[in-house]
Formats: C-alpha cells, sequence, structure tokens
C-alpha cells in the first residue's frame, strides 16, 4: 500500500526555501524534499550522517550539510535529524488514526467479529445484518412471502429509476435459487443487482502538470545523468581521467573531470 504526506502547494514561498534557493538554486529545493521524504519514511529521524546521505542522494556532503544546518529546516537530538513541519504531520496522522479507531468501536461495540469484511459491503440488502433479522423475525411472526414481482413491474421499475440491470435475468435468477422466499424487499435487492452488475464508473482524473513537476522531473533526470558520469569515471574508485583515488560519495577536481563532466551535462534533458 503506498502512502503520502500532505505538501504545502507554496512552499517555495516559505522565507527559509527562498534563502537557501538563492544559495543551493533548485538542487537545494530537491534536496530538501528527498530528506523529508526519507523522514517520513523512516518515522520521523534519520541518523545525521552526512557522508551516507551524500552517497544515497548522489551529492556533496557539503551541500547535504548546507540544507540541513543553515536555513533553519531541520533540527537535530541525539544524533540524529528531525523537522518540525514533519513532526507536525505525523502527529496530525496519529490523531486521525486514533479518532478513527475510537469511532469504529463506538460504531460496533467493540466486537471485531461484528464490523464487515473487506469484501462485504454494509449496504447489501442481502448480507447485511439487518436484512438477516428481518429474515428472522419474520420466520418468528410466522409471515408468508409477499408474491414475487412480475417481470413486466421489474421493467417498469427499472425504467421508473433508470436502472440498466436485465429484469428477465434478475427474475430468472432469484426464482431458480428460490430467494423470493426470504427476500425482504425485492426493489432493494433489485437496485443492489444493477449496482454489481453496472457499476459506477468515476471519470478519470487528468493529472496536472505544473512548473514544479516540470522542474522536478527535469532535476530528477539531470541527476540521473549526474551519477551515472560519476560512477562510470570513478569505476575501480579511481579516477578515469587523471588515476587519482576516488572515495564516493567525492568527485575529482582534475580538470579532465570537470570538462567531461561538462560536455556529458549538456546533453541532458
Amino acid at each position: 500500500m503506498k502512502e503520502y504526506f500532505s505538501h504545502d502547494h507554496h512552499a517555495r514561498t516559505d522565507e527559509k526555501i527562498i534563502k537557501m534557493l538563492k544559495d543551493l538554486k533548485p538542487e537545494g529545493y530537491g534536496l530538501y524534499w528527498m530528506i523529508v521524504e526519507m523522514l517520513h519514511e523512516n518515522q520521523g529521524s534519520i541518523p545525521k550522517d552526512y557522508e551516507l546521505l551524500a552517497y544515497e542522494l548522489r551529492t556533496q556532503c557539503e551541500r547535504i550539510k548546507a540544507v540541513c544546518e543553515n536555513y533553519d529546516l531541520f533540527y537535530e537530538r541525539d544524533g540524529r535529524i528531525f523537522s518540525m513541519s514533519v513532526d507536525r504531520r505525523l502527529q496530525e496522522r496519529s490523531e486521525k488514526s486514533v479518532k478513527a479507531k475510537a469511532s469504529a468501536i463506538k460504531r460496533w461495540g467493540g466486537n471485531a467479529n461484528a464490523m464487515p469484511s473487506q469484501c462485504e459491503r454494509i449496504d447489501d440488502p442481502m448480507r447485511s445484518e439487518g436484512y438477516k433479522r428481518k429474515v428472522k423475525e419474520r420466520k418468528e411472526k410466522g409471515e408468508g412471502e409477499t408474491d414475487p414481482p412480475t417481470v413486466l413491474e421489474l421493467r417498469e421499475y427499472a425504467e421508473s429509476e433508470q436502472l440498466k440491470a436485465d429484469p428477465q435475468k434478475f427474475h430468472d435468477y432469484q426464482t431458480a435459487k428460490g430467494t423470493w422466499k426470504t427476500m425482504v424487499d425485492w426493489k432493494a435487492a433489485f437496485r443492489y443487482w444493477n449496482r454489481t452488475e453496472h457499476p459506477d464508473k468515476a471519470p478519470i482524473e487528468q493529472a496536472v502538470v505544473t512548473p514544479h513537476k516540470v522542474w522536478m522531473d527535469t532535476a530528477g533526470e539531470k541527476t540521473r545523468w549526474s551519477n551515472s558520469f560519476h560512477d562510470k569515471h570513478t569505476a575501480g574508485g579511481k579516477c578515469m581521467f587523471c588515476g587519482r583515488a576516488v572515495k564516493a560519495p567525492a568527485i575529482c577536481d582534475c580538470s579532465g573531470y570537470s570538462s567531461g563532466f561538462a560536455k556529458h551535462m549538456e546533453s541532458a534533458v
């Protein structure tokens, strides 16, 4: 199951973010959100290990340290990195979960067995507890079953309610199964039959392409190009241009590596 966290659409206008953008350009903005994602994935905190973070995000330690320490976007405690905004969102999520659980307990009286399964709809007139209770009451009172509707009555009801289900098919099925005897409300049963055969399909929402999404896609592609160049030309722990030992995530500062990297990135998307 995929999880998500809320993202303020005006985050880029925050004073702290603006200062970071001024110094670190869009790369800093991307690093900030990647760290926020990591915090959400790890219950709100990650180890303060800039070298490890730089290697994982394929950047330099100095840039990770700047994002984490220079703009009051994160804070450190006991050797771990936290974020006030992430703390707040996690707290809100926890409170909603507690309220939802309390509401479920209140509704079902603390009886987990009374709650419907994922495959059972509570509005199903053929399976709900209300339906079973009415059938039981009818049997206890000795009430006889009502006459089943004719196909013509079903067709007229379908036209009045604009139902797409085939009245003849519904009538034949109920007759073959012998369910008319215990059916409490054939109209409700017919509506449910219609929903199962012709479920409403919500229109597919078109993805909204925003300038931020375009930039993030482009930045991600450039990051992959940058990483591929670095991995290729530092294979074996040595720069392929000058032979100098390079320990990840460090980048060789020789002129050959710099000029090669510049030419490589010119062709990036």
